[in-house]
């Protein structure tokens, strides 16, 4: 049987029969999104996103102003909260994108001589459809189409790129160069990776001019002319897709309260689009370079389970298609999943210092997904053609290609079904339910310092997007460090001292400094691990929930006595019910939530005869569901003692006590709880 090159005759007409099947693919997919998406605040950037996006700000480097603008927009439809019409957005590009995915997919493998009466290749329609899906179904594609962040918007531009880049291929008419130049850069206005596909778009686009400089006459001025006016004008077009970086001047002037470096002029608007802060050329702050190996393993393990596999399999089976039927095509998409996967992750190389960096650098694992959502779908057409190939009996005949096409849509499907309950956000208020509890209990106007990205982004969402705890003068020690955001605090929070321009972790300009400036006149409170060193020296911390509040030396007493006098509001928190995976935002967050709970439960225990001691078991039961065992050992040590002297289990309290001692063998008490564990029956670590 042959295989016709897509580029050696017309591909059949896209006609309404295939317009269904590759909107279709769409449907379904955003009918999974929209059924798993967030409802509220998701954590990572969403909260900053969002904010910026309600107040028309400006969001964090390179300052997405396109993303922002949409966001926006799409905040005006009249139902739905700003956080869940900017999930949805995210539901409704990454939809789209499978849309073109599997029209891409069509117009590469459909063939004129299958086509039926309605116009449609039966068997290029079944690729499309389980292309496209095994792309809607990925993993961490799935999981960022349900979220408010760039990478969904992302992926619809590179959709449409790969798209016209191959059709301008194949049938190279100026209107398609027009597009791919307009489309990049609107594209470069959102997200900054899809420049990854340059080398992609280039071999396409090189192709698309050489057969219309063959077909024009090569040796003619006037066809020389032609082509360089369309280059032109294609250029011209790109530049006209970066006007949405316009955006961050007018709103920095308008003084929003999301303004991330202030770009009010060109100098300052040139430092945001290049991340100068974080480093042109990173993916976050710092310097450290990490393992190849590991960036490999950890970027082939994501594609993966993303793909199912199988899904894996069919796109390396699309390649070796490809490559016998179009260099062009198979050069060009295998350039669109080689440069921003492997030889990205190379160049980049940053080092997984935890797993929630881990969890972060997976995102940019979606771009080479789509060009495999591609080859996947080509992939899927050649087991079809293999499978017309079997010969059994005349009457039986459709029976191997029937199966080949149910196996190949229930890989999506299976896909599903695996991946729901990894990615299923719509239960999902962690972010949201932290800043206002967060917030919530602290005194009226008092200042909180925060590090850390889930402190800064619930804080932002809860105070600019809700409105809650305005008084609040939350700052993030990190922007501290720069003249710009020192310059909005003071502007939003005028009582408060500022008593420098920028923070440099204690080698000028201290904490300290701003905890002695204001104390008088505000209630301090801080919450994540600062740099800085013993700048809480001077002053005694008292627990209050999910922060800390500073008070003079000598005035905290044993610092649990608020949360005594607050208990019942305390533990009132909404403390999640489950744990999440360590990659994940929510994760560090239940780690807070984990810490707030012993101790509140430590300091109900220790009231004596008056305490609440069943609220202090179901507290430290709490902690040790979400905070890991070494970040609060002393859960297990303590509830031991307090179902001790409740006649509890004392198969539990063994266990508890055991537990304990292999996490902490040389606590003081380790003897007595050892000799404790031998009377009660256990075995003694």
């Amino acid at each position: 049987m042959g295989q016709p090159s897509p580029f050696s005759e017309p591909s059949p007409p896209f006609g309404r029969a295939a317009t269904a099947v590759t909107a279709g693919a769409g449907v379904v997919a955003f009918i999974a999104y929209a059924a798993t998406a967030q409802r509220s605040l998701p954590t990572g950037d969403s909260g900053d996103l969002i904010s910026a996006a309600y107040v028309l700000g400006v969001p964090h480097p390179p300052g997405y102003p396109l993303y922002t603008i949409l966001v926006h927009l799409a905040m005006l439809f009249p139902f739905g909260t700003p956080a869940l019409l900017a999930n949805l957005l995210s539901s409704l590009c990454d939809a789209l994108a499978v849309s073109l995915v599997a029209i891409i997919v069509y117009r590469l493998v459909a063939r004129t001589d299958r086509v039926d009466r309605r116009g449609l290749d039966r068997d290029a329609a079944v690729a499309a459809a389980a292309g496209a899906l095994l792309l809607a179904f990925s993993t961490t594609f799935w999981a960022y189409s349900l979220v408010a962040e760039v990478f969904a918007l992302d992926n619809l531009f590179a959709a449409i790129l790969l798209l016209f880049a191959i059709e301008f291929a194949s049938r190279p008419r100026p209107a398609f160069l027009c597009i791919l130049g307009l489309i990049s850069g609107l594209a470069m206005t959102n997200q900054q990776t899809i420049a990854l596909l340059a080398p992609s778009l280039a071999v396409f686009t090189l192709a698309g001019l050489r057969r219309q400089w063959i077909a024009r006459g090569a040796r003619s001025r006037s066809t020389a002319r032609l082509v360089a006016g369309e280059i032109a004008g294609a250029s011209v077009l790109f530049l006209v897709g970066l006007v949405p970086y316009i955006y961050p001047l007018l709103a920095a002037r308008g003084n929003p309260v999301v303004d991330w470096g202030d770009p009010r002029s060109l100098g300052s608007l040139l430092a945001l689009i290049t991340r100068a802060n974080y480093g042109s050329f990173s993916l976050s702050l710092g310097v450290a370079q990490g393992s190849l190996g590991e960036q490999f393993a950890l970027l082939g393990g994501n594609l993966t389970l993303g793909f199912v596999g199988a899904g894996i399999v069919l796109a390396c089976l699309g390649i070796w298609r490809l490559v016998r039927r179009s260099a062009v095509v198979s050069v060009g998409l295998v350039l669109a999943v080689l440069v921003p996967g492997p030889i990205f992750v190379a160049f980049a190389n940053p080092a997984f210092t935890d797993a929630v960096t881990r969890g972060i650098l997976e995102r940019f694992y979606i771009l080479p997904a789509v060009g495999i959502g591609v080859l996947a779908g080509v992939g899927a057409e050649g087991v079809l053609a293999w499978s017309r190939t079997i010969r059994v009996a005349r009457v039986q005949r459709r029976i191997p290609v029937a199966l080949a096409m149910v196996l190949l849509l229930g890989l999506p499907a299976s896909a599903a079904v695996a991946h729901v309950g990894a990615v299923d956000q719509s239960g999902n208020d962690v972010a949201l339910h932290y800043g206002e509890d967060l917030l919530g209990e602290l005194d009226p106007n008092a200042i909180l310092l925060m590090r850390g990205d889930e402190n800064y982004t619930s804080v932002a969402y809860v105070q600019f997007v809700e409105g809650y705890r305005r008084d609040v003068a939350a700052m993030d020690v990190e922007l501290l460090k720069q003249p710009s955001y020192v310059a909005l605090m003071r502007r939003l929070h005028p009582g408060v001292v500022i008593p420098w321009n920028a923070y440099d972790e204690g080698v000028t300009a201290s904490l300290t400094d701003i905890v002695k400036a204001n104390l008088g006149a505000r209630p301090v409170y801080y919450v994540g691990a600062m740099k800085e060193p013993n700048w809480t020296a001077g002053y005694d911390e008292v627990h209050a929930g999910l922060a800390r509040e500073l008070v003079p030396k000598g005035a905290g007493g044993d610092g649990y006595q608020q949360l005594r006098d607050r208990s019942t509001s305390y533990a009132t928190l909404r403390y999640p019910n489950r744990e999440y995976p360590e990659t994940t935002w929510e994760w560090i967050i239940c780690e807070h939530y984990g810490i707030a709970a012993f101790d509140l439960a430590y300091a109900i225990q220790s009231e004596g005869s008056k305490a609440n001691l069943a609220l202090a078991e179901r507290l430290y039961r709490t902690s040790i569901l979400l905070a890991p065992d070494t970040v609060v050992p002393n859960a297990y040590k303590d509830l031991g003692v307090l179902l001790s002297d409740r006649n509890g289990d004392p198969k539990e309290i063994v266990a508890l006590w055991t537990h304990f001692l292999r996490l902490s063998p040389n606590d003081p008490d380790a003897a007595a709880i050892r000799q404790q564990i031998v009377a009660l029956g256990g075995t003694a670590p």
